[in-house]
Order: structure tokens, then C-alpha cells, then sequence
């Protein structure tokens, strides 16, 4: 029978067996699982209590990389290969996931934690998909809300009404410039329309009204409260006087569309209302001022 004669290594200067190099090595899992002996005593227990406890949570926290990490450090030099693993394990984390480093955790334990390791990941993984789930519910839902709470209630593009009276077209012509905003201002004493609505600038001045049939659905809203955005686009110069054209838009009052303000107070009496009064008082006393005359 042959002799099986041993094979001598010999370097390039005649030395032993050169060592593998580290990044070479094949560490498989059977080496690094800690198991019997390894795991009962002395620095593999000592693992094996870090690692159940940083996978406890089913998933791994940033102080729980911390915790492995000074263990790590302070067992260097230690003859389990379960170290020199997890060490190159923790140096290819980066960033806030540590999901694979906590699979090379399950590697290093034995079966039945291994299972238990497990089972707490793919639960803790589940539970992270429903909170997801949950929060993109709620992010749709109030995307949602913000939509109802800033949608338009009513748009109107109009040639402004009445601007022939009352010196209207002389306040257009010396204070109204395309572009600017004005406001819209219920008047529900009007004697000629309950759902009259004024158009007047930020002075107060009033322009016309807003036609009548545009008011018939704006006045409701009006009335309930709401913001509102409204402009000039252009004034027509063709005719006898200038005809502003407004561009008008009305929201919710809860909404908080940019360029929108709350639709000012409604007008209360009227001015011709109170010159009536005046007259009726002056008339009545100028008739006791005659009884009297004729009684002396």
C-alpha cells in the first residue's frame, strides 16, 4: 500500500504555511452559531446574554448597536469566530437599518433562540407594515380633509352693476387700477334685491354691485361666513362710464387658502334710511312750530 507522506508548505523564503488572509476567510454558520460548551461559559455566554438581550424588541435599537459594539471591543481578542463575524457584520452597517445586522445576530445563537430571534424580527417587521399602513391612512385622510376644507365654494367673473350712481364712476376712475382687490359686502336690506351684494375697495368706497344673477347663489354663502379672494382683472372704458370686471372666489371660512381674507360684516341701514327719519322728524316739528303760531 502507498504511504501518505505529509505535504510541506514552503513561502517564497522556505517559511511554513502562510495564513489566510482575513478578507479570505469563510466564516460559515456552523462555526460562528455559539453552541454547548461555547455557549455556557466564559465569553460566549457573556454573548449570548447581549445578544438576546439587544433582539429582544425584534428589531435593533441604535443603543443596542452601541451595546454590542463595547462588547465587541472589549472581547477583541477572544478565539470565537462568532466575534471576528460580527464584527465585520457591524462594520457593513451603515445608516439607521440595522435589519441584516440583526440576521448575522441570528446566525451567531443557537436553534431555539435563533427561532425565537426570528419570530420576534418577522412580527416586529408586520407590525411596522400595519403602523405604515395606518399612517398612510391618516396622512390620505387628512390630505383629504385639506382638500374639502379649501375647496372652492364659488367662482364668478362679472361686469360690475349700478357703477352709474351715486358718484361710483368717479371713485373707478380716480381709485380702481386693474389688478387691485376689492371686497365683497352683503347688503340684505337692499329695498330692490335681499341678495344684493356690494363691491367696495379697502377704503370702504363703493364701486356697484355685484349682478343679480350671480347673487342668488353667492349671497347663501355670504351669509354663512366665508373667505374670500377678489380682484380687478380690467375696467371697460368703451361705453358712457367705466365697467370694472371682477374675478371672484369663495371658500370655506375654516380654509386657509394664501390671498383669501374673511368676508367683511354685511351693510346695516342705509343712508337713505336715516335722511328719511331726519325728514320726517324735521316735518313734524315744524307743524307743532305753526299749531303753535296760530294758538297764540
Amino acid at each position: 500500500m502507498a504511504r501518505l507522506v505529509p505535504v510541506s508548505w514552503t513561502g517564497a523564503e522556505g517559511g511554513d504555511k502562510p495564513a489566510m488572509a482575513e478578507d479570505e476567510k469563510k466564516v460559515t454558520g456552523r462555526q460562528v452559531t455559539l453552541r454547548g460548551a461555547a455557549a455556557s461559559g466564559g465569553a460566549g455566554a457573556e454573548l449570548l446574554a447581549v445578544l438576546g438581550s439587544i433582539t429582544e424588541s425584534g428589531t435593533i435599537s441604535s443603543s443596542g448597536v452601541r451595546q454590542l459594539a463595547q462588547w465587541l471591543e472589549a472581547n477583541e481578542g477572544s478565539e470565537l469566530p462568532a466575534v471576528a463575524f460580527l464584527q465585520k457584520a457591524l462594520e457593513g452597517t451603515t445608516g439607521n437599518d440595522f435589519t441584516e445586522l440583526y440576521k448575522a445576530l441570528e446566525r451567531v445563537l443557537p436553534a431555539e433562540p435563533r427561532k425565537l430571534a426570528r419570530s420576534r424580527r418577522v412580527a416586529a417587521a408586520q407590525l411596522l407594515k400595519s403602523e405604515n399602513r395606518e399612517a398612510m391612512a391618516v396622512v390620505r385622510r387628512l390630505a383629504a380633509e385639506e382638500r374639502e376644507r379649501n375647496r372652492r365654494l364659488h367662482s364668478a367673473n362679472f361686469m360690475v352693476a349700478g357703477t352709474g350712481y351715486e358718484g361710483r364712476s368717479r371713485i373707478i376712475e380716480r381709485e380702481l387700477r386693474p389688478g387691485q382687490a376689492v371686497y365683497l359686502v352683503r347688503d340684505p336690506d337692499n329695498i330692490y334685491d335681499s341678495n344684493a351684494v356690494q363691491v367696495c375697495l379697502a377704503n370702504g368706497h363703493q364701486i356697484g354691485f355685484v349682478p343679480r344673477e350671480e347673487t342668488e347663489q353667492m349671497a347663501p354663502i355670504l351669509d354663512r361666513g366665508c373667505r374670500q379672494v377678489a380682484s380687478c382683472i380690467k375696467i371697460l372704458t368703451g361705453g358712457s362710464r367705466p365697467i370694472p370686471v371682477i374675478e371672484a372666489d369663495l371658500y370655506r371660512s375654516e380654509a386657509d387658502v394664501p390671498g383669501t381674507v374673511e368676508t367683511p360684516k354685511p351693510v346695516v341701514a342705509r343712508s337713505r334710511g336715516c335722511a328719511t327719519l331726519t325728514l320726517a322728524v324735521l316735518v313734524g316739528l315744524a307743524a307743532v312750530g305753526v299749531l303753535r303760531w296760530v294758538l297764540l
